[in-house]
């Protein structure tokens, strides 16, 4: 198992308030700021999800919340994309 970033979708924005909001596995969800955009995600020490139930809704209800946070514009990425935390690091 390695250290990885889960991600949930992308707003078309990079300023984002502050979500508080708990991801799979109860993770806090955090922005990532990439040019004109921000990447939802949560932390994950898991190297991928099955799909199941729990995990499938656990993903779609973090994109409902955020839409109800006022982002409308919300583009879900598909369930159970993890990436290495280098990935994202090297676009800051």
């Amino acid at each position: 198992m390695g250290n990885g970033l889960y991600l949930y979708g992308i707003l078309p924005t990079n300023r984002v308030r502050p979500l508080a909001l708990h991801g799979l596995d109860k993770q806090p969800i955090q922005t990532h700021p990439v040019d004109e955009f921000s990447f939802l995600y949560s932390e994950t020490q898991q190297e991928r999800y099955l799909a199941s139930r729990r995990n499938l809704l656990g993903h779609e209800d973090v994109l409902e919340k955020v839409m109800q946070h006022g982002y409308r514009s919300v583009l879900p990425l598909q369930f159970g994309l993890i990436v290495k935390i280098g990935i994202m690091s090297k676009h800051n």
